[in-house]
């Protein structure tokens, strides 16, 4: 929040914030129940220790909010779910290019769940602010509507009428997708290559898309004011599915299929040497599919 904090701090009163104030895990376990208006949470739980407090927080708090986009979908960390926990540790501690004489941390360190989850799949949460980082002017939106009509009619709000419905019609988010938000020219869009990020000079003025970058701006929901594609970058898709998509990198490979009819479907497979990577750098723990299929249950019944 950067400077804005000076804003609405005077309105808040803090009961813990482990990484400003040294507080200790027998600090909020010593809270009484639903003690706290607001629990924020931020990060994917990647270890034992992160869904122990993140259950925690359930208990504690009367609405749980998502920091940003690895606690709302896995993030990043989720693509750690195409291997196997045992492989990914080895690749981690002991593989990697940059390890030398590595060993596997096994003394006073939390056991790594199996796989990712994102939070909501482990505790119910009340609501998500995406985001890879969340950007200044919409955490500010958000505290500030919460503090302009009050926490129990914001709870209230997203019981009665849901999460969209708080964020688009009370707090003003827009329902739209970053396309939609997007100022570069759009013509009919038709491949017939596709394209890095690093190769060649895009036009400032044309759709990424249309110049054969893959923009996951289809896909992806509005909100952060079109940051990557303004600065000359392809969007990767931090803020999450768009409105009623319910899997954005599905979604995205539709709309790529949909303007690449005149690529073989094998050379266009080629042509995206990380599907994963490409279509679910921040979604894939919350996809269809969220893990590794094989040996591995690919969801809980």
């Amino acid at each position: 929040m950067h400077e804005k904090l000076l804003d609405v701090i005077p309105h808040l009163e803090v009961a813990h914030w482990a990484a400003v104030v040294d507080f200790k895990y027998k600090d909020i376990e010593n809270l009484p129940d639903s003690s706290l208006d607001i629990g924020f949470v931020e990060g994917c739980s990647r270890t034992d220790e992160d869904v122990h407090l993140l259950k925690i927080l359930r208990k504690k708090a009367k609405a749980v909010v998502a920091f940003g986009t690895c606690s709302s979908f896995g993030g990043v960390y989720g693509m750690c779910n195409t291997y196997d926990i045992e492989e990914a540790k080895k690749r981690k501690f002991l593989t990697a290019d940059s390890v030398v004489e590595g060993t596997i941390p096994s003394v006073n360190v939390p056991d790594f769940e199996p796989f990712i989850v994102p939070n909501d799949e482990i505790v119910p949460v009340d609501l998500h602010i995406w985001g890879c980082p969340p950007i200044t002017d919409n955490i500010v939106r958000i505290v500030a509507g919460v503090i302009e009509h009050g926490f129990d009619t914001v709870v209230n709000i997203i019981v009665e009428h849901g999460e969209e419905y708080l964020l688009t019609e009370v707090l003003g988010f827009p329902a739209k997708t970053q396309c939609d938000e997007c100022e570069r020219e759009r013509e009919e869009k038709k491949l017939t290559e596709i394209k890095r990020d690093f190769e060649g000079i895009s036009d400032p003025e044309k759709c990424l898309l249309e110049q054969s970058y893959i923009c996951m701006g289809p896909a992806t929901r509005a909100g952060c004011g079109v940051q990557c594609p303004n600065a000359g970058v392809p969007c990767v898709g931090c803020w999450g599915p768009a409105p009623n998509v319910r899997d954005q990198g599905a979604k995205m490979i539709s709309a790529l299929a949909s303007i690449s009819k005149d690529i073989d479907p094998d050379t266009l497979l080629k042509m995206v040497p990380d599907a994963v990577g490409t279509f679910y750098r921040f979604y894939l723990a919350k996809s269809l599919i969220p893990r590794r299929v094989g040996e591995q249950v690919v969801k809980e019944a």
